[in-house]
């Protein structure tokens, strides 16, 4: 049986026993046969499987990274070779404007997974970012709980 912090314990009902916990990157989840409670920081929200009318896995999207690093690598070359800026890849802020523009573009490839929870009195869904494995199990069983 798992250590259940003492907070979450005392949002328990009497019979009510967490069945799993998924340690995600924001949140840690706890599931009970009746419900799920949240933990974010000091924060705790529970919430019904009866009242999670949607939910959805799926990649973390945005490209605003990758069009900055390559504007970036763009535009430093660009004026480089117009003469405007003075920057050879061997000197320091060379190498750091090399290094941040492909930081940028690599982390478009490097995006996690997300599980989305619409939840019946919430004007926007849950967004629970992590690992796919622990994901995965979250999903599956709040799907066969909704059921």
């Amino acid at each position: 049986m798992e250590q259940i912090p003492e907070d979450i314990e005392k949002w328990l009902a009497e019979d009510e026993i967490i069945e799993k916990s998924f340690k995600l990157r924001d949140h840690t989840v706890y599931a009970s046969g009746k419900r799920l409670l949240m933990k974010k920081g000091d924060v705790i929200r529970d919430f019904d499987y009866g009242h999670i009318s949607n939910i959805e896995f799926k990649k973390e999207r945005g490209l605003g990274p990758l069009y900055s690093g390559v504007f970036l690598l763009i535009g430093v070359g660009f004026l480089s070779r117009i003469g405007v800026l003075d920057i050879q890849l061997s000197a320091p802020i060379g190498v750091f404007f090399l290094l941040l523009g492909l930081f940028l573009i690599i982390t478009v490839f490097t995006r996690g997974e997300i599980v989305e929870l619409t939840v019946g009195g919430l004007a926007l869904p849950l967004r629970l970012k992590g690992e796919k494995s622990e994901l995965d199990s979250l999903f599956k069983l709040i799907k066969e709980k909704r059921i």
